[in-house]
């Protein structure tokens, strides 16, 4: 995904490039402006000969119908984009908050937990990276895990082998969660253990809504019929700015920006459209996986997994504020 910022004066997005939908729509753009130039100057009589009032009118009507359709396909992409996004964060956030819940109930020998734990933020690791591989469009699946070595070989190989590698590592997952609850490692009361499984359960839920989005297509017929139009658009639009406008470089002006801005917005949409593949645009998930391991290996930490310690000096009425930056300071 392109970080970018606008600017003072919110122009300096103009002068990027790297992703940036205009060099196809100038593909279209610059021929069109060309040819309702050329059309002014050298076509006077096939212009004036075929004009007819009645064919404004059409091409309103046609350009009305072009544009909603556009209008349509962006709103659709932008929503598969956004929401798809927006799960893959709930996803995550779920899984790790399971994870963080089952560090804070555990207790018991510490040999028994640290096995415990370990094997936890490995399986979780793996529960994550599968769950990306899954919706990725991506030509490798060379994605981070936490080191898997000490786990069976036989379940790595049962696992690939595996139809759906998040449903078996969500089970492996579920079973020692109450494995751990049996031998003493989590020390918490059944009703509120449930939360983890119920955590659990509403990730793998997202994840399957967010399959949708790369096993399901924008529909094919819509598709289709607004490439057509497309370019139907591109090779009328200079016939008619041709017919409608006396000024043979305002003609070609008006041709150039009517048909970049439609052409522009029809590959916006192709772009944004499926969020988790390799282009510019879409949404970095190599980050969020590396991201999601490092707070895994954070949570490892004994400080992280341990109370600070606290002596009260004052009580907090009688306080000062700190800012953010000073609350780590020491005195």
């Amino acid at each position: 995904m392109i970080r970018y910022a606008h600017g003072r004066w919110g122009l300096s997005v103009l002068c990027t490039i790297e992703g940036s939908v205009f060099p196809k729509a100038l593909l279209w753009a610059i021929p069109c402006a060309c040819a309702a130039v050329l059309l002014k100057l050298f076509g006077g009589d096939f212009v004036e000969s075929n004009s007819s009032t009645g064919a404004g009118v059409m091409w309103t009507g046609y350009n009305m119908l072009l544009g909603f359709l556009i209008v349509f396909r962006t709103n659709q992409a932008y929503s598969r984009f956004w929401e798809g996004a927006t799960l893959l964060h709930q996803v995550r956030g779920e899984w790790f908050n399971a994870t963080s819940g089952l560090f804070a109930f555990c207790s018991g020998s510490p040999s028994t937990v640290s096995g415990f734990q370990e094997l936890m933020v490995r399986l979780m690791s793996l529960l994550f990276c599968s769950a990306v591989y899954q919706v990725s469009q991506l030509d490798h699946d060379n994605f981070e895990i936490l080191d898997i070595y000490g786990i069976d070989p036989k379940s790595l190989l049962h696992l690939k082998e595996s139809p759906d590698r998040c449903e078996t590592v969500l089970q492996w997952i579920q079973r020692l969660i109450v494995e751990g609850n049996q031998d003493g490692s989590l020390d918490i009361p059944p009703p509120i253990l449930s939360r983890v499984f119920q955590e659990l359960s509403r990730g793998i839920v997202k994840l399957n809504n967010i399959r949708q989005f790369k096993e399901i297509p924008f529909p094919f017929p819509y598709s289709q019929l607004i490439t057509a139009m497309m370019v139907v658009h591109s090779l009328s639009t200079p016939w008619i700015a041709a017919q409608s406008i006396r000024s043979p470089f305002v003609s070609g002006l008006l041709s150039f920006c009517v048909t970049c801005g439609c052409w522009a917005l029809y590959y916006t949409a192709q772009e944004i459209d499926q969020p988790f593949g390799e282009d510019m645009n879409d949404l970095n998930i190599k980050d969020m996986l590396s991201e999601f391991n490092k707070s895994l290996r954070f949570l490892m930490d004994p400080m992280t997994r341990t109370v600070p310690e606290f002596r009260m000096a004052t009580p907090v009425r009688q306080s000062t504020l700190r800012h953010c930056r000073s609350f780590v300071d020491t005195e």
